[in-house]
């Protein structure tokens, strides 16, 4: 992933990790924060990038955020997202951050 990539922003108020892409259309991770029991989850729901900014690894860079700070804060992930789904079976380091452990 290539370093001159824009940074994530992370808005907890509206529930979103995104880069701005300045004057166009963020592209964007949308979450919802769950209390389930003992536990807090991040439900990874959707993934977009504009049409002109995609294959650039940014959503990429996106997602790889929201596991690195629900790992950091102790929460758990769902993979809604295909996009989430994929990129989490690429990536054995977070697998134990899964709520849905026997999904693949």
């Amino acid at each position: 992933m290539p370093d001159s990539l824009p940074p994530v922003q992370h808005d907890p108020q509206s529930e979103q990790f995104f880069i701005d892409l300045e004057g166009q259309q963020n592209a964007k991770l949308d979450y919802a924060r769950k209390v389930e029991g003992e536990r807090t989850v991040l439900d990874l729901k959707a993934t977009f990038v504009p049409p002109g900014k995609r294959n650039q690894g940014l959503a990429t860079k996106i997602v790889m955020t929201a596991f690195r700070e629900a790992e950091a804060q102790g929460y758990q992930i769902r993979p809604s997202c295909p996009f989430t789904q994929a990129l989490l079976r690429r990536k054995p380091e977070f697998q134990h951050l899964r709520t849905d452990k026997d999904a693949s």
